[in-house]
């Protein structure tokens, strides 16, 4: 549903509760609850032409910008001029898609006409799999195995140099597996503005609300033991 859609319908009572994602509550007239969160990483082919590279400098914003916002950089011999060319293939989520949204206000412009959007976020995996000139932003539940906590078969994650310093600083380093972007979400060294939210959001005031809210607390109580992270 459009956002203006939803506030109808909430305000008139013909739904009771919505569930959203993003940075912050969509509709902040309403009464939000955070239920769970995810990580948007960086992915590429496993079998990417300079995926050596990528490890130790990582991609910087510039390099960021230019592949998903411009279009500018279109082959992985213009990151590492000593790579063979191969194209490359940015990837996005589905229109309007709440992952697509935190990307683009990460790379602070909408997406260059060579960024092709796939029909759900789960495609994601498959579509970078099958192409190794592949790269996207996807949910850290997606880009793992949660049984090995190792980075889902076919997929690499890479980091992002967010302190433009040329090279991928320690902490930076957090995308090995699992347990150690935890710890990085953790202790507040992953990018915020990677950080997605999902929302329960409510009329306090609509029919009923009081078993809204019994729904709402018991999904944030047990949300943890089906989710990754803590709300």
């Amino acid at each position: 549903c459009k956002a203006e859609d939803v506030n109808q319908m909430l305000t008139s009572g013909q739904v009771q509760l919505i569930v959203s994602g993003g940075n912050k509550n969509p509709l902040p007239n309403f009464k939000s609850t955070i239920i769970a969160t995810d990580l948007l990483v960086l992915t590429v082919n496993y079998n990417n032409p300079i995926l050596q590279y990528l490890v130790i400098y990582g991609l910087s914003l510039k390099d960021i910008n230019g592949i998903f916002a411009t279009g500018q950089i279109n082959n992985w011999n213009q990151i590492d001029k000593k790579a063979e060319s191969v194209p490359l293939k940015p990837l996005a989520g589905a229109d309007n898609s709440s992952l697509n949204l935190i990307i683009k206000d990460f790379i602070k412009s909408g997406f260059a006409s060579t960024t092709t959007s796939v029909i759900s976020e789960y495609d994601l995996i498959s579509s970078i799999s099958i192409n190794p000139g592949a790269i996207a932003f996807m949910s850290h539940r997606n880009a793992y195995n949660y049984n090995s906590g190792s980075k889902t078969n076919g997929l690499y994650i890479i980091p992002v140099d967010i302190n433009n310093n040329g090279v991928a600083d320690d902490s930076e380093l957090i995308y090995d597996n699992l347990n150690t972007l935890k710890k990085a979400y953790k202790n507040g060294s992953f990018p915020k503005n990677l950080v997605r939210y999902h929302f329960f959001i409510t009329n306090e005031k609509g029919e009923r609300a009081d078993i809204v809210s019994h729904f709402t607390n018991f999904a944030l109580n047990n949300a943890y033991s089906v989710s990754s992270l803590p709300p």
